[in-house]
């Protein structure tokens, strides 16, 4: 499916609705979107392979690939791009909300959205092998969150990284993050209030060094020769097949 300049007489129209079980959502192309791409929730649902851009460009709290109460969701080989932060709530690249529970975000590239992952009252997902690329700031969030595994993910910002409550994160390890700027943070969150910022530190087998990222637009991600990330286990990841199939 092509979906594309949605939402001309109701902001809030959301380009692709899914549900159920064990359903499939694949190969889609959405974009110029005033709100979320794709909204998904129900069980054992898999996303994958679908091509998101310019979505979230009216409107705040939704995202490329938007997920409120999922068990077992699969979000794999999407490939999301160029969404602005509107103000408000923010824009995502992908949004796990209120109850997602035992999710798998696995193998994804987002380039040049400043929040790539957001996670609302959601616990016990995994985010793994992805690749998060800013041209600008970088911003990972994890509000009212818990139990969460955080690894193998390679993530490239222009400006500084922000983890919003990383105490979310329980099993954090063989990362790759670089910031432009060289400024890795945490900020510690009472409910959505920020008390306190505290510089992040590469303990857990993770790498703050230039994944050394050699190719990445057309979808293909290639590490340059001595990658750090070659050697913490991350997988090149190739989303080029991201859309209609021909």
């Amino acid at each position: 499916n092509h979906i594309h300049d949605i939402g001309l007489t109701y902001p809030s129209a959301l380009a692709l609705q899914g549900g159920g079980k064990d359903s499939l959502y694949a190969h889609n192309e959405i974009h110029d979107a005033p709100y979320t791409a794709i909204n998904c929730g129900g069980q054992n649902n898999r996303i994958e392979h679908n091509l998101i851009y310019r979505a979230m460009t009216q409107l705040h709290d939704g995202g490329g690939i938007y997920c409120f109460a999922g068990k077992n969701l699969l979000l794999r080989g999407n490939f999301i791009r160029d969404i602005v932060d509107t103000g408000g709530y923010g824009a995502s690249a992908y949004y796990l909300d209120e109850r997602s529970e035992n999710c798998l975000v696995e193998g994804n590239l987002s380039i040049d959205v400043v929040r790539p992952s957001h996670n609302h009252m959601a616990s016990n997902n995994t985010i793994r092998n992805n690749v998060f690329i800013s041209s600008k700031d970088a911003r990972l969030t994890f509000p009212r969150s818990s139990r969460y595994t955080f690894e193998r993910n390679v993530l490239l910002a222009g400006g500084k990284i922000v983890f919003d409550n990383p105490d979310a994160v329980t099993t954090w390890k063989n990362n790759c993050l670089f910031s432009r700027a060289g400024k890795i943070e945490g900020n510690i969150l009472e409910r959505y209030s920020k008390k306190g910022t505290s510089e992040l530190e590469p303990a857990g087998g993770n790498v703050f060094a230039d994944p050394q990222i050699v190719e990445f637009e057309t979808g293909l991600v290639r590490f340059g020769p001595g990658s750090a990330a070659a050697g913490l286990g991350i997988k090149p990841i190739d989303v080029s097949d991201a859309g209609p199939r021909p």
